[in-house]
């Protein structure tokens, strides 16, 4: 276990999400934005004035993304929400659909997802139909949005699909089904945006799911385990290298933002939780930032080319 790393709790943001996801560093650098899928919402705070702003929206938002359009950052994000994607303005309420991908919104939505380095938004999609989970085959699958909003699927037979992100040099994309406890590493064409020769990278232990993820300039995987209170850091062979136990045991997701990319920003659920265990667990849905001595890599854009 690497004894090196220094983390410190620094600030907490007492929002008590339903169940907060997404959370990402904005290419300003002083702000981080992130989702309460279950309230159809999103976050905005502001690292130098501590303002906090929610941004409601027509259906859960399960990912999203920053846009880059001709040269400049573009006002809309990308959206994948619970049905489809679309570009959405959240403080216009702008919304212009892309593709409605999900035929049964009944027994699926998207779920999580993350821009590559050449401007791919990859996502996700997830049964709601839990008892699904035990079974082999699974209903999702793993889509790319590219430039041109082309959308193809690379994978299938997924139960819950999450913390998709990449090595520094884009050789290796990863990717976790939480159900299964696994964490999986693909080699990456990232001129082609395809995925080959999937290997096991960790198996997680028992109830402790991996959630959201994002990668570190060392090329460290940061993978929140959903149930079991803490954010782990795998080097780059699927061995535990650090572990931080966070005050809520519903861990979602990760990201490093600040001027520096050494905030590590961390949120969390309260979904399904009884008033008893919500009385152990108060700070559950709270968003936790951690001043560390790691840096992180910037946020991918969405590269949108029309």
């Amino acid at each position: 276990m690497n004894k090196a790393i220094n983390v410190q709790l620094i600030n907490q943001l007492a929002v008590s999400n339903i169940l907060g996801e997404g959370i990402q560093a904005h290419p300003n650098g002083q702000e981080i934005w992130w989702t309460d899928i279950q309230n159809n919402c999103l976050f905005r705070y502001e690292f130098s004035t501590q303002g906090l702003e929610r941004f409601s929206a027509p259906e859960s938002i399960c990912a999203f993304a920053f846009v880059m359009g001709q040269n400049e950052l573009d006002n809309h994000l990308i959206v994948a929400f619970a049905s489809g994607f679309a570009y959405f303005n959240p403080h216009t309420q702008d919304l212009q659909w892309i593709h409605a991908r999900v035929k049964d919104s009944k027994t699926q939505r998207l779920n999580d997802g993350r821009v590559d380095r050449q401007g791919r938004f990859w996502v996700g999609s997830m049964s709601l139909l839990s008892d699904e989970y035990s079974t082999e085959v699974g209903r999702g699958e793993l889509l790319c949005l590219n430039e041109e909003q082309h959308l193809s699927v690379h994978e299938s037979n997924i139960h819950i699909s999450n913390g998709t992100c990449w090595s520094p040099d884009s050789v290796y994309m990863y990717f976790a089904d939480s159900p299964r406890n696994q964490i999986y590493r693909y080699n990456f064409d990232k001129v082609k945006g395809e995925i080959s020769q999937r290997i096991l990278f960790h198996t997680t232990a028992a109830g402790a799911f991996p959630d959201g993820a994002c990668v570190d300039a060392q090329g460290f995987l940061w993978s929140a385990h959903w149930g079991a209170n803490k954010v782990v850091r795998y080097n780059p062979k699927g061995e535990i290298d650090y572990e931080l136990f966070v005050p809520a045991s519903q861990v979602s997701c990760v990201c490093f933002a600040g001027k520096n990319l050494d905030l590590l920003c961390v949120t969390s659920a309260r979904q399904d939780m009884s008033r008893e265990q919500l009385e152990k667990e108060p700070q559950a849905g709270d968003v936790f930032i951690y001043q560390t001595n790691i840096q992180g890599l910037p946020e991918s854009l969405y590269l949108k080319n029309h």
